[in-house]
């Protein structure tokens, strides 16, 4: 058994894992992956029990997970500041976390460099969990992926909304594209 296992929630929604677990015929290392569509880090963990993988080598080798999205960039050349978004909206992008509302965001306007999109370019949103002791000792055959999160959470993992209202903030994008990419929880 190879204690190497890599874990990638890529932008389209897709978990790719990308566990070392076992030689091929010749006894050539291989690198096995696996694609399910699922938008939670935390579920990556009862995934991989699922598939046979047994807890004591997840509790010895995993060192966390990673979640991206992509959201549009607002265009450098003709954002502008706007208004910034309702309460409700922002009260969904930084759940559970409480974040004060930016007096002002920007928004998008439309040029010739963005083809009047008002967008130009992608960045990354990211959540990362970190495998700690909490985690590892909540890491057992059966285990709950919500309380695998909610340990996370305490832990210092924050959300990929919570990321995307870091990026609204500093006017690097708008609300609607956070929401739009991100998933709730």
């Amino acid at each position: 058994v190879f204690p190497n296992i890599w874990v990638s929630l890529h932008a389209d929604g897709t978990v790719v894992l990308y566990p070392m677990l076992a030689p091929n015929r010749r006894g050539e290392r291989r690198l096995e992956l696996l694609q399910e569509l699922e938008r939670r880090g935390a579920f990556v963990v009862t995934r991989l029990l699922d598939l046979g993988v047994p807890s004591y080598l997840i509790q010895s080798t995993l060192l966390g997970v990673m979640a991206q999205r992509l959201v549009r960039t607002l265009c450098p050349h003709c954002k502008k500041p706007t208004e910034p978004p309702d309460d409700e909206t922002w009260r969904a992008i930084t759940a559970p976390w409480r974040a004060d509302k930016p007096e002002q965001v920007m928004g998008a306007v439309g040029c010739l460099e963005c083809r009047m999109t008002g967008y130009f370019g992608r960045v990354g949103l990211y959540e990362i969990m970190t495998m700690t002791p909490a985690l590892r000792r909540l890491i057992a055959p059966g285990c709950d992926d919500s309380r695998l999160r909610e340990q996370a959470f305490k832990d210092g993992m924050k959300p990929l909304r919570v990321s995307g209202a870091m990026k609204v903030a500093a006017g690097v994008t708008t609300a609607e594209e956070v929401v739009k990419v991100a998933p709730l929880g």
